[in-house]
C-alpha cells in the first residue's frame, strides 16, 4: 500500500486518485488526513489528483522503492 497524506480544512471531504486507485477520507479536527492507495501502476509516470474544496493535479508522478 502507498500512504498519501496532507492537510485541508478541518472536516473537509478529500478524494485522492492515482492511476486506477482511488480513496476518500475526511480531514480531522487538526486538518490532517491520510489515505492508502494500491501500488498498481508503479514504475511508470502517473497522474495524481487530490480534490476537496480545491483540486490539485500532478502529472508525471513516479512511485516506487527508493
Amino acid at each position: 500500500m502507498l500512504p498519501v497524506q496532507s492537510w485541508a480544512e478541518p472536516g473537509e471531504q478529500v478524494r485522492v486518485s492515482l492511476a486506477d486507485a482511488t480513496a476518500e477520507t475526511r480531514s480531522g479536527e487538526d486538518g490532517r488526513w491520510q489515505v492508502s492507495l494500491s501500488r498498481a501502476g508503479c514504475g511508470r509516470a502517473l497522474r495524481a489528483k487530490v480534490s476537496g474544496q480545491r483540486q490539485l493535479e500532478f502529472e508525471d508522478v513516479l512511485v516506487g522503492e527508493v
